[in-house]
């Protein structure tokens, strides 16, 4: 395309001369020189793409599937607001860039019991699952072995919630400083012949 007559003069293409012309792949952007097309305009190579995806001669919307690190994304494909969390070892600006929740030094760091996170399996903040300590009662937990008491209160919640409960000598458990099941230590009552 010509870049354009004025008054009888012809005109050098620029990019906003609202015309495709010169290195230009679509109107006024792409190419060489103009700045970068937007998303659905005509391309070569993915520098001519704001986005950097250029397919089929048409630059691309960026996606969370696109294998690029564009938009709001901390890392390829993760963080930021439309996309999933990043795992461990991934870029992020915010605990909510990451899995884990812990991002330290714009690196998404792993869950551990110690970073004031319930992240990870934890059932409650740095407690319960299978690698941390019990819970205490109170927190949050998912099955008995959760908790210190070793008694995890299901009844009124939701599937796999529930909330760490004291022992007590009725719980059938063993636990607190109880010699066996519901009978000795401290609280309860002493147990009977054949009981610890």
């Amino acid at each position: 395309t010509s870049p354009g007559v004025v008054g009888g003069v012809c005109l050098a293409a620029s990019c906003s001369d609202k015309r495709r012309n010169g290195h230009e792949t679509d109107v006024d952007c792409g190419g060489e020189v103009c700045r970068p097309c937007a998303a659905s305009k005509t391309c070569r190579l993915p520098r001519d793409c704001s986005t950097g995806l250029c397919q089929n001669n048409l630059c691309l919307a960026p996606s969370c599937t696109d294998g690029l690190k564009n938009e709001d994304e901390t890392d390829v494909d993760c963080g930021g607001i439309p996309c999933l969390s990043c795992g461990d070892g991934k870029a992020c600006s915010s605990y909510t860039d990451c899995s884990s929740l812990v991002c330290e030094n714009d690196v998404c760091q792993a869950a551990s019991c110690e970073d004031e996170m319930a992240n990870g399996d934890e059932t409650d903040l740095n407690c319960g699952g299978r690698t941390c300590p019990p819970c205490t009662e109170g927190q949050m937990c998912a099955e008995n072995s959760d908790c210190v008491s070793k008694v995890c209160n299901t009844e009124w919640a939701e599937a796999g919630e529930g909330f760490c409960a004291r022992a007590t000598c009725s719980d059938q458990k063993r636990n607190g400083d109880e010699a066996d099941v519901d009978c000795g230590g401290s609280h309860c009552t002493a147990c009977k012949v054949g009981e610890k």
